[in-house]
């Protein structure tokens, strides 16, 4: 009973590890070995990888203005849209603050891109902020990125979608620059 008991311990612990205590979305050092896995197989099989680099449009204004128990809850909500919207063998990652990013294996970038205005669509739509007495609205802005096309080392392909997510925040946010 003990060696059960210490065995689903070490499991949890493991998880923990690996794992974003308020999200349960995967955290940034595990995305990154997966990442680099990824880019590997896709190496060989020269299929395309996408990622999609996700941040809450003026979340410290949010969090200011409502408290961080509530920029908490977005954050939350921000991953089931993530979790229910990516397709099957994506891996996501609560990559800082409020940033996200989504692996997309043997994904080109167009459909890249439309999973990132479903996201982009479902988080305006579904998550609420703000209080009874003020009403903010919950956006998204997305940045997309394909290898090899734009890069083939992992950290140059973060750096490229981390470019165009900027760029669509200085656009007006609450939208994906895929190129």
């Amino acid at each position: 009973a003990a060696a059960g008991t210490n065995a689903k311990l070490f499991a949890r612990t493991q998880q923990l590890a690996v794992t974003d205590g308020l999200t349960g979305l995967l955290l940034r050092r595990p995305f990154l070995e997966q990442l680099s896995r990824e880019l590997i197989r896709s190496g060989r099989r020269r299929d395309p990888v996408s990622i999609v680099m996700i941040d809450v449009d003026h979340f410290k204004a949010y969090n200011d203005g409502v408290g961080h128990t509530a920029g908490d809850l977005v954050l939350k909500r921000v991953a089931e849209v993530l979790r229910s919207t990516a397709p099957g063998g994506a891996v996501i990652a609560r990559y800082g603050g409020e940033e996200f990013v989504v692996l997309l294996p043997r994904t080109g970038r167009h459909q890249a891109a439309e999973v990132a205005e479903k996201i982009r669509r479902l988080v305006a739509e579904q998550i609420p902020g703000g209080s009874r007495t003020e009403r903010r609205a919950i956006s998204v802005s997305l940045g997309v990125a394909q290898s090899p096309d734009d890069a083939q080392a992992g950290q140059e392909l973060l750096r490229v979608a981390d470019g165009r997510l900027y760029q669509a925040k200085r656009s007006g946010r609450n939208m994906v620059v895929s190129s």
